[in-house]
This record gives C-alpha cells, sequence and structure tokens, in this order.
C-alpha cells in the first residue's frame, strides 16, 4: 500500500488489498486500524508466477489479505490503517495510511400542495393534494 491517506464512506462495503510481493516462504501478514487487528475480517491468497528461459527461471510470490466488504464508521476517522508483512527472521515491512471517512446522509424531502379550488361557471373544483419527493445526499466529513 503506497497511499498516505485512504478515503472511506461510512458503512459502505469497500474492497481492500494488502499485498506483499517476495519472500520465501511466504509472508505472515497482519492489518491493523488504531492498533485493532483486523486480519480475520480478510481473506488469505498467496500466488507463485515462474518467469524467464528454461534453467533461468525465477519464481515471484505474491501474498494478499483480501477483503470485498471492509466498513468503516465514523469511529476509524483519524486512525491508521497498517498492513505488516514478515518472514520469520528477517525485518517485517509496515505500510500506512491515514483513514478518512465520509458520512453521507440520504435526506428525503417532502412537499404537499394544498387542495386547489378553482371556480368555473359557479362550480367548484378540488384538485387532490400533490406530492413531490426529492431525495438529496449529503456528503460530509464525519465528526
Amino acid at each position: 500500500m503506497s497511499a498516505t491517506a485512504i478515503t472511506f464512506i461510512e458503512n459502505e462495503a469497500t474492497p481492500v488489498r494488502c499485498i506483499a510481493r517476495g519472500g520465501s516462504p511466504p509472508p505472515e501478514m497482519e492489518i491493523t486500524v488504531g492498533g485493532d487487528h483486523y486480519t480475520k475480517y480478510f481473506r488469505f491468497h498467496s500466488l507463485a508466477a515462474m518467469t524467464g528461459d528454461v534453467g533461468f527461471r525465477t519464481i515471484h510470490m505474491t501474498t494478499m489479505l483480501i477483503t470485498d466488504n471492509f466498513r468503516t464508521s465514523a469511529r476509524d476517522d483519524g486512525k491508521r490503517f497498517r498492513c505488516r508483512a514478515n518472514v520469520s527472521g528477517l525485518r517485517g515491512v509496515v505500510r500506512s495510511a491515514l483513514i478518512t471517512v465520509n458520512c453521507e446522509y440520504a435526506l428525503t424531502i417532502f412537499s404537499y400542495s394544498p387542495y386547489l379550488a378553482c371556480c368555473a361557471q359557479k362550480r367548484t373544483t378540488a384538485l387532490p393534494t400533490s406530492l413531490m419527493e426529492v431525495t438529496v445526499t449529503l456528503s460530509d466529513h464525519c465528526l
């Protein structure tokens, strides 16, 4: 993860991946948000790919923690998202990003028109109430 900031929408499912390239054996990986362990909410996935000519092939390892359903709340705003990869016996690598959580609120506005009466040749006609519904989405940084 190379970003220094990540923006999420409050309680919206968001795909998140923590990717480590290289390492043999594959690294142990961990994800934390503000010090809380989130690794159990991610799936572990490891890939091996070979490149090069016969006799000179290189194996490239890719290890990932993946979720399509990462959700944040207002309390996560300002916390640090950390991805750590560690191969036993070597110094671990940590990448982190500051979390910004935006809140989106759907506000529905109803507008009622009163009965309209009009006179035509001494007859009064009442028109039914009309209802207009407008949904407005407000997006704001959570406070």
